[in-house]
């Protein structure tokens, strides 16, 4: 297997982290149409609001030219801040390395024993060789559901009810997304299909770990529509914080 370089291993995580935030297909009878009021958050682990909390799982990446699995801790803060320590190596266990993420207003990209950060733009451009699409900086929020448009952030939003949850619809950010949810099991599947390319990433939330009086899912698990791509997520445990505001720095 191919050694990466460091460019490529940035690539390759963040590119991972942020196709788990362009995800997933559905399928199924249709639902009634409903006024769009953004019922739909109610299926979300934490309904309206986006909590502190920290997640800490197991991350597993396969992609055409390299494969990684590792542990990944996630800090959020609320506000939207987002931390993501990622600390991986290849499935022969060749190459270790350690990546930190934060993700909100801006993106920025650190390795440890790098000789600097990558933020902004650059940040983003990393992703985009990766991704093969444009996406922002707070897109990972999206993806770990800790934050989802509203009817007013999408044109075209609809909402249909059917099986006990919803399915929203619109376009939002240049993208056709669709979320559908169960009304017991929360969140089960987000698509989110490029406009200019077509490209269609699907991701599916299996099961549940107790938060609380909610719940989160216990697996992520995203595919490309077509392609070869598969990186999951297991959940070893979610606890609700109030994280310290220096988890959102780097020195």
């Amino acid at each position: 297997m191919r050694t990466p370089s460091a460019r490529s291993t940035l690539r390759v995580v963040v590119a991972a982290a942020a196709i788990t935030a362009s995800s997933c297909a559905v399928t199924g009878r249709r639902a009634a149409p409903v006024p769009c009021a953004d019922e739909h958050l109610s299926c979300l682990p934490f309904g309206a609001s986006g909590p502190g909390c920290e997640i800490s799982g197991r991350v597993r990446i396969e992609l055409p030219r390299y494969r990684f699995r590792g542990l990944c801790r996630v800090v959020h803060a609320e506000g939207g801040r987002l931390r993501i320590d990622f600390e991986h190596s290849s499935l022969f266990g060749a190459v270790r390395e350690r990546i930190t993420i934060l993700a909100g207003d801006s993106l920025v990209i650190y390795r440890e024993g790098g000789d600097r950060s990558i933020a902004g733009d650059e940040a983003l451009d990393i992703v985009a060789e990766g991704l093969g699409e444009r996406i922002e900086a707070d897109d990972l929020l999206y993806a770990l559901l800790l934050a989802f448009p509203r009817c007013a952030d999408a044109a075209g939003a609809s909402l249909a009810r059917g099986g006990g949850g919803y399915e929203f619809r619109g376009d939002w950010r240049g993208r056709e997304i669709e979320l559908r949810c169960d009304g017991e099991k929360g969140a089960r599947s987000f698509e989110q299909r490029f406009a200019g390319s077509g490209r269609r990433y699907i991701l599916r939330y299996e099961g549940l770990v107790p938060v609380g009086e909610r719940s989160y899912p216990r697996h992520l698990r995203l595919s490309r529509d077509g392609g070869p791509e598969k990186i999951s997520m297991e959940v070893i445990d979610i606890k609700i914080i109030a994280p310290d505001s220096l988890e959102f720095y780097i020195e």
